[in-house]
């Protein structure tokens, strides 16, 4: 079984019954949906810097039918405004898994 999956089943076990709030920073176009539906989300934050990569996140969203309420932006991570910008403060889990590489010049 995947390590990200094995950590999220980890983390359900803390949490009773809770729906989890995400932050996915660098959602790309929604490869990581499924590992969602076993961590229980309630909420999901999904921001990218790219709109073809948000649309292709909606689209895997929509068709996989999955419970969570979903807020997409398209958004500069590395913005100040950002703050301001997404719906909730607290979150259980933030995700930036591949993204912070696009941080830096190579």
């Amino acid at each position: 079984m995947c390590k990200t999956i094995e950590r999220l089943l980890d983390l359900r076990a803390g949490t009773g019954n809770k729906l989890l709030h995400v932050l996915d920073i660098g959602c790309g176009r929604g490869q990581d949906i499924p590992k969602w539906k076993l961590a229980r989300v309630q909420y999901m934050v999904a921001l990218d810097f790219s709109e073809e990569c948000i649309k292709t996140y909606e689209e895997r969203w929509r068709t996989s039918h999955e419970p969570y309420r979903l807020f997409t932006l398209k958004q500069d991570f590395t913005s100040r405004d950002l703050y301001y910008q997404i719906e909730h403060s607290f979150y259980d889990i933030v995700s930036a898994q591949l993204c912070f590489h696009y941080m830096f010049g190579t």
